[in-house]
C-alpha cells in the first residue's frame, strides 16, 4: 500500500459503491474541495484505496487484504478520524479491539417548507455570514481547517452562517464537505446557548442559501444523537438511510 498525493477519480471510481454513505465526503476530496491522505495498492490500476480525512471520516474501499488492513490501522493510530467505512464483507479483518460499530442516520431534505415556519431570533442575537473577519472566531474553526486543508480554502469553497450574542459567536452552521451538487452540514451551538432556537435559525439560513445556489443539503449523525436527529426533523429532513460505521473514538 503506497501513499499518493493525487489520483484521478476515474482510476478508483469502480471501487466506490453507488450507495456509499457520506459520499459527498469522497466527492469533495476528489474535487479538491476537501483535504485527505490517500493510499492505494497500485497507482496505475488500483484494486483498493484508503482515504483518511484525519478528522471525521475514513474509507477503505475495494479488495482489502490482511496486510493492507494492518497498514490502515497503523495510519489510523497516528491520524485517527472518528469513523471508518468498510464493506461488511471485510469486518472479519478488523482488529478485535476495533470491532466497535456506531449506528448512523443519513437524512434528506423532504419538507423544505418547514424552513419558513421557524421562529425568529430572540432579542439580543444577530445572524451574520461567516467570512475572513470572523471565521477564526468560530468554535469549529480548527475542524473546518482540517476538512478544507487551510483557512484560505475554507473561505474559497465553503458557505457559513453564525449567530452572535454580546460579540461572541454562539451558534454556527457550515457547508462541510461539498460535492458538485451536495454538501454535508456541519453545525454546533455553544452548550450555554442551546434550546433558544439558534440552531434552527442558523441552519435554515445556510440551507436556504445553499439551495438557492443549486446544492442539496445532507444531514448525517449518530443514531443516538437525539438532539441532532430532532433538529434535522424540525428543519424538514427525514431519514433517508440507516447504516453502521466502525467507531474509532
Amino acid at each position: 500500500m503506497k501513499k499518493v498525493e493525487y489520483i484521478e477519480v476515474e482510476k478508483v471510481s469502480h471501487l466506490i459503491p453507488g450507495d456509499l454513505p457520506n459520499k459527498a465526503v469522497l466527492d469533495a476530496i476528489f474535487l479538491g474541495k476537501a483535504f485527505a491522505d490517500m493510499w492505494v495498492d497500485d497507482d496505475t490500476e488500483p484494486s483498493m484505496i484508503f482515504v483518511n480525512t484525519k478528522s471525521l471520516f475514513s474509507f477503505a474501499l475495494g479488495e482489502i487484504s490482511e496486510a493492507s488492513m494492518l497498514k490502515i490501522f497503523q495510519e489510523i493510530q497516528i491520524n485517527s478520524p472518528f469513523y471508518l467505512y468498510i464493506d461488511k464483507s471485510h469486518y472479519s479483518l478488523l482488529p478485535v479491539i476495533h470491532k466497535k460499530f456506531t449506528k448512523m442516520l443519513q437524512f434528506k431534505l423532504t419538507y423544505p417548507e418547514k424552513l419558513n415556519d421557524l421562529q425568529s431570533l430572540p432579542p439580543g442575537f444577530s445572524l451574520k455570514k461567516i467570512d475572513d473577519e470572523n471565521f477564526n472566531r468560530c468554535q469549529w474553526y480548527d475542524l473546518m481547517v482540517k476538512i478544507f486543508g487551510s483557512e484560505k480554502d475554507y473561505l474559497r469553497y465553503a458557505k457559513g452562517y453564525c449567530i452572535y450574542n454580546k460579540g461572541k459567536i454562539v451558534s454556527e452552521a457550515h457547508t462541510g464537505y461539498i460535492s458538485k451538487n451536495m454538501f454535508e452540514i456541519a453545525t454546533i451551538t455553544d452548550e450555554k446557548y442551546r434550546r433558544k432556537n439558534l440552531s434552527s435559525h442558523v441552519n435554515a439560513s445556510l440551507i436556504t442559501c445553499a439551495k438557492n445556489s443549486g446544492f442539496t443539503p445532507i444531514w448525517s449523525c449518530e443514531e443516538s444523537n437525539i438532539a441532532s436527529t430532532s433538529l434535522a426533523k424540525k428543519l424538514g429532513f427525514m431519514v433517508d438511510r440507516k447504516y453502521s460505521l466502525v467507531s474509532l473514538h
